[in-house]
């Protein structure tokens, strides 16, 4: 992954802030994450890239066509950080979560792999301390869906 780490630097995200670090540190943090849960590495591509377009939380500030992170990150990769930037939460709720915990929008595997991005996304900016018994709930009920044994 040197040559897609190497052009997340390229492309400014050690310079965006992201909560109290930066954006690129955050990106490596949840790309680790996948890795050490042993997910493919398209996934762990796609995690690397998961905000690079901005979501409906959070504006990179960034201007960067698919084309170009398709032909950095390779073209599945690339979907699920789009999908993952692009979703929004249903109307009256503003919880996209829900969309990727309920996965009906999408078939397998992409259900799968957004599920995995948005709890490990969670995961990376979270510590247990920080969480709420909802968060923690919601948590709970990700490691159920995708089946992992492990604790926070």
């Amino acid at each position: 992954m040197k040559k897609e780490i190497h052009f997340l630097d390229r492309l400014g995200t050690k310079n965006i802030p992201h909560d109290t670090r930066n954006l690129y540190d955050h990106l490596v943090g949840v790309y680790e994450l996948l890795k050490s849960h042993g997910r493919p590495e398209h996934e762990q591509r796609a995690g690397l890239f998961h905000a690079i377009y901005g979501t409906e939380f959070f504006n990179t500030g960034l201007t960067i066509t698919r084309d170009i992170v398709k032909k950095n990150i390779g073209e599945e990769a690339e979907e699920i950080a789009y999908i993952f930037c692009t979703t929004k939460g249903r109307p009256g709720t503003g919880d996209r979560r829900m969309l990727f915990m309920g996965g009906l929008e999408w078939e397998e595997p992409l259900r799968t792999s957004l599920r995995w991005l948005d709890y490990l996304n969670a995961i990376e900016q979270h510590d247990e301390e920080s969480m709420d018994m909802v968060f923690k709930n919601t948590m709970h009920l990700y490691r159920t869906i995708l089946n992992i044994d492990k604790r926070i």
